[in-house]
């Protein structure tokens, strides 16, 4: 009783009732369903059922909406990119759900294709006998948010990321921990001044820690301006995610960071660059400084002022280096004995001498020289 859809036809315009089922492919329907006559409608058909000849009854969206928009019923399977099924949902012939749509689709399988957005994806999602399949979503933050789980965290959704027009994959923090807490992984970047970075990543959540996100920067003016005092640097550092971001501070507040009690040398080498700008230091705390990983000599400068006896055990390779400007002897006058010995250091340092005059002359003649002190 099998017969194609023109022989179908053929049977359909006869007034005698004739007993059928209609297999055929895609085209061959279309061609004739589509048509002006309606015996070419096939609505007599017992039954009408996709066969592309191998036994395959999967159609293409387009072919899909053509077969379900047309008056008798039709068995077919859809299989195609959820850009060209959302487009049939959105605008095709057989556009939206129920009655004469892609809801008559046996099922609906999503190959892999171009990524959409989430209302997209939606869409397809919501078909009635939508399967899963293969696809990835990209959208900004505010509609992957809003979207939310029961989209993104579906059977067939591959790969989900951010795509903003303005920002790309930068998300703020608040933001960031949004979509770090849905079950779906969203691929995202972070980008936030450091205030709201220290007020999300420190709050007790593990999705506000953003250890899902594949980069966390400082931006405090939107414009890659990636700076904070010595005190947030430690506070970024400390927390379990990696954040990128610069440090400029006086050489005191710096060192407090890293010398300071509960603190250790290491707490600002997450730091990419360290700058010390002014500030004035002991001996110690100059040699903690110039520890940190990324401390940039070059582009620093403060003053050391320490007692004559750490200065000396501090050497040349605390006190004359780049970035130290200004060696100072704090404690008042020195003996003749000790000013020879600050003397000999590369690094001119400053302090004054008393000593009665046997010793301050033994230490510029023989055979040392007038300049050792």
């Amino acid at each position: 009783s099998t017969v194609n859809a023109a022989d179908g036809a053929a049977l359909s315009a006869f007034t005698a009732d004739v007993g059928f089922d209609v297999v055929d492919n895609a085209a061959g329907l279309i061609a004739q369903m589509d048509g002006v006559d309606p015996a070419g409608h096939l609505t007599e058909a017992a039954t009408i059922t996709v066969n592309d000849g191998t036994g395959s009854s999967v159609v293409n969206a387009s072919d899909g909406a053509m077969l379900a928009s047309f008056t008798a019923d039709i068995d077919f399977d859809v299989s195609d990119t959820a850009a060209n099924l959302a487009a049939q949902v959105a605008s095709g012939v057989a556009q939206g759900y129920g009655s004469d749509s892609l809801d008559e689709a046996d099922s609906v399988f999503v190959e892999s294709g171009a990524a959409v957005t989430a209302a997209q994806a939606e869409s397809v999602q919501d078909l009635l006998n939508y399967s899963g399949g293969n696809y990835d979503i990209t959208d900004n933050a505010a509609n992957l948010i809003s979207a939310g789980d029961h989209v993104l965290n579906v059977t067939g959704v591959d790969v989900v990321t951010v795509n903003d027009a303005v920002t790309g994959s930068k998300v703020t923090a608040n933001d960031g921990a949004i979509l770090a807490g849905f079950t779906a992984d969203v691929e995202f970047d972070v980008a936030d001044d450091v205030g709201a970075l220290k007020s999300v990543m420190g709050t007790n959540d593990p999705a506000s820690y953003l250890t899902e996100a594949k980069s966390i920067t400082v931006d405090n003016d939107g414009n890659g301006d990636r700076v904070v005092n010595a005190n947030d640097g430690a506070i970024l550092a400390g927390f379990t995610a990696d954040v990128s971001f610069d440090v400029v501070d006086d050489a005191n507040a710096v060192a407090a960071e890293v010398t300071g009690i509960g603190n250790t040398l290491d707490d600002l080498d997450e730091a990419a660059d360290v700058v010390v700008s002014g500030g004035d230091v002991t001996a110690a705390e100059a040699a903690a400084i110039q520890q940190i990983s990324e401390y940039n000599d070059s582009a620093s400068d403060y003053d050391i002022t320490d007692t004559a006896a750490a200065l000396i055990s501090a050497t040349d390779s605390v006190l004359n280096v780049d970035g130290v400007d200004t060696v100072s002897v704090t404690g008042g006058p020195v003996d003749a004995d000790t000013g020879e010995k600050l003397a000999e250091l590369s690094k001119d340092v400053e302090f004054d001498v008393l000593d009665d005059a046997n010793l301050v002359a033994a230490e510029v003649t023989g055979s040392n020289g007038a300049g050792d002190l």
